[in-house]
């Protein structure tokens, strides 16, 4: 039978008994911060989590930072949680892990019927004696992880044993020398800095920031700069220039009656020709179209 643990602010952890060796929870959160740590990590353990939905923001014991968004996986072994966890969005639904490495090295794990002692490899494999591993998963992984989430909620436990044997043995033999998407902690002043510009861009998107002159300001790279905006947001820094524009766009296209040449000046495009390319782009529509399909009450 299947474990669950609540307290009264909507958090919630889900127990499921996989095996020794291995600590399995679901992780449903609707708050704003998450002050405990679920399950053993340090020297000794290897921890993977997965974020299903939301978004978490994590301080670790040597003044870095992670963040998962959806479709984001983590695997760390040598760095503890120094604060709690931080949920910007106000919800984190995801999945963890924590398995005793000294289990799968002495061959006493096995998960229906089959040994993992080749686990014990994948913390060499992904580099976790150096810094934690964060990357957006492929499709395959995360519909793998789905699985593991429904198996879970729904109490079927031998789908949820099968689905985390796949995911172990995935791990286990993946090679991540080519992975593009690889993100990595980053020291906690780089996020603060990531996350001012960020600010800075939804409080007036009109503004063009050259990378340039961030780099200027914050006396830190234009590379540095791109890198810190993939490992807080999962995106690069243009991309989240853009969504930002995008998104007010939608907003000002939904919920004003301002001309579409107007809007296309609040969030910073040259002239309505070149707002309406790039909305149709990011959108599949045109800005005339969204509003005609979207609009509240004019």
């Amino acid at each position: 039978m299947l474990e669950t643990s609540t307290d009264p602010n909507f958090r919630e952890l889900k127990f499921v008994p996989i095996c020794e060796g291995i600590l399995f929870a679901v992780v449903r959160i609707d708050s704003y911060s998450w002050p405990y740590v679920s399950f053993p990590a340090g020297d000794g353990y290897l921890l993977i989590n997965y974020c299903q939905d939301g978004r978490c923001e994590v301080e670790l014991d040597d003044s870095t930072e992670i963040c998962l968004s959806s479709g984001d996986l983590c695997l760390s072994s040598s760095k503890k949680v120094a604060s709690p966890f931080s949920l910007p969005t106000g919800h984190y639904t995801g999945l963890e892990l924590s398995l005793r490495l000294e289990d799968f090295r002495n061959g006493s794990v096995s998960v229906l019927g089959s040994p993992l002692d080749i686990v014990a490899e994948i913390p060499g494999r992904f580099g976790l004696d150096r810094q934690s591993y964060v990357s957006h998963v492929s499709s395959e992984l995360r519909s793998l992880f789905a699985d593991i989430y429904s198996s879970a909620l729904c109490d079927n436990v031998l789908f949820l044993k099968s689905g985390i044997l796949k995911l172990l043995l995935t791990l286990s033999a993946r090679d991540i020398k080519s992975k593009s998407l690889l993100r990595t902690s980053y020291p906690k002043s780089h996020g603060k800095i990531a996350r001012e510009i960020a600010n800075m861009i939804s409080d007036d998107p009109s503004i063009h920031y050259p990378l340039a002159e961030l780099s200027d300001r914050y006396g830190i790279s234009e590379g540095s700069i791109k890198n810190i905006f993939r490992s807080v947001f999962g995106v690069t820094y243009s991309e989240y220039v853009r969504n930002i524009r995008m998104r007010v766009s939608m907003d000002e296209l939904s919920e004003t009656d301002n001309s579409i040449a107007d809007i296309a000046a609040h969030v910073g495009y040259e002239n309505q020709s070149k707002f309406a390319a790039a909305f149709r782009r990011s959108n599949g529509i045109s800005p005339l179209e969204y509003r005609h399909l979207h609009r509240r009450g004019f």
